[in-house]
């Protein structure tokens, strides 16, 4: 018996209201190759949007290409980017001062000498350095005995080598021995022994026969002098201490 509208119920779809958005229990009618069926929303193989259009994925997209107008997420991980058809850069671990960026991805990478910040912190340098030459200078300390003879004018040679050199190479024993005021860097200091009687007051001992040896080579060169005393006819054996102070850069 055929079917037509006096013995069957029928439905002209075009008639039937609109739905706002489908859910997970509509059924939606597919005529497929093994007849007329039902399938509810939840299962069909689409992505599912909401009434604003916005859509949800439950699962993993692939593809080949996508294009979005902006992407936000919580996690990338990429093998490369790109950035105005540019490779971001890729470079083992190190020091790079100079970068090229475009949009926020750095396109290049490598260090440069004398770049402005180096400039900088090398004049900061030599301005630190030639301010702590000045202000903060290193010391040479000599500290000896001369002993002078009972009777004696003057104590035996006394022999200051291996001197060390300042900032420009030179041995400071060249500095003191061939200044005009090399005495002044000496101080002489008589020691009171209890079988010695003197007044410090009436005499001061003085370097005598001071003499520089510059030496054949670096570290060797050294000094010779005497400590004397002219004022007092010592009966006993007199002890002077010897300093030699020096400051240099």
């Amino acid at each position: 018996m055929a079917t037509n509208s006096s013995n069957s119920n029928s439905v002209n779809i075009a008639g039937l209201p609109t739905a706002q958005i489908a859910t997970n229990t509509d059924l939606f009618i597919l005529e497929t190759q093994n007849g007329t069926q039902t399938i509810q929303f939840q299962d069909l193989n689409v992505v599912k949007t909401d009434a604003a259009g916005n859509a949800t994925v439950v699962g993993d997209i692939t593809g080949t290409n996508a294009f979005f107008s902006n992407v936000e997420t919580t996690t990338l991980r990429v093998d490369q980017i790109y950035s105005n058809d540019q490779l971001a850069d890729s470079k083992s671990f190190g020091y790079y001062n100079r970068f090229q960026v475009t949009n926020g991805i750095i396109i290049s990478s490598d260090y440069t000498t004398g770049s402005p910040e180096y400039i900088t912190l090398l004049n900061l340098y030599k301005t630190l350095s030639a301010n702590s030459s000045q202000n903060y200078k290193k010391v040479y300390e000599y500290n000896g005995v001369a002993v002078i003879p009972a009777t004696a004018p003057v104590s035996p040679l006394l022999n200051i080598g291996g001197f060390p050199v300042n900032s420009s190479g030179t041995s400071i024993g060249n500095s003191i021995g061939n200044s005009a005021s090399y005495a002044s860097y000496f101080t002489l200091t008589p020691f009171h022994d209890g079988n010695v009687s003197y007044s410090a007051s009436l005499w001061t001992p003085v370097l005598s026969a001071f003499r520089y040896y510059p030496g054949t080579g670096s570290g060797d060169d050294y000094m010779t002098f005497c400590v004397g005393q002219s004022a007092v006819n010592n009966q006993n054996a007199l002890r002077i201490g010897v300093r030699l102070l020096y400051f240099y850069n």
